[in-house]
């Protein structure tokens, strides 16, 4: 199998793999760090957890799985970006149902119209793509 990147660099040069690659992880790397934020902001806001604590859990993730010997990156980060997302999704649709009932504000306020729908349909998408992440493991 050739790779897209290694047949450019035989077409136009090692600068041009090197540029590839680079972007590549500048593009995996701001992804993986915005989804982290997002999941440290959860932790600390809705779940009430230190920030500290929060930064140690979102970033032993990834790690765990590298230290028991899954060295393939991108395995690894889908992986964890799936299960993550997965449940980044369920905890925002768990804490938008839970505003509605204990929020300071009115629940018409939110303006979702089919909310029992929307909120389903997020709950088995993203649960059905942290359960595929999982078989995955199971694989790996």
């Amino acid at each position: 199998m050739h790779c897209k990147h290694t047949a450019l660099g035989d077409k136009f040069g090692l600068w041009i793999k090197f540029l590839i690659n680079t972007f590549a992880v500048f593009a995996m790397g701001t992804g993986f760090l915005g989804l982290g934020l997002a999941m440290k902001q959860t932790l600390v806001w809705d779940w009430k957890l230190s920030p500290f604590l929060s930064v140690i859990l979102v970033i032993t993730a990834p790690l765990t799985f590298y230290m028991m010997g899954w060295h393939d990156f991108l395995k690894v980060i889908g992986l964890v970006g799936g299960v993550l997302s997965g449940l980044e999704a369920l905890l925002l649709v768990f804490i938008y149902l839970r505003a509605q009932h204990y929020g300071d504000l009115p629940a018409a306020k939110y303006g979702l119209r089919h909310e029992n729908w929307v909120a389903f349909t997020i709950f088995v998408v993203f649960t059905s793509v942290a359960i595929a992440s999982i078989i995955n493991l199971i694989k790996f």
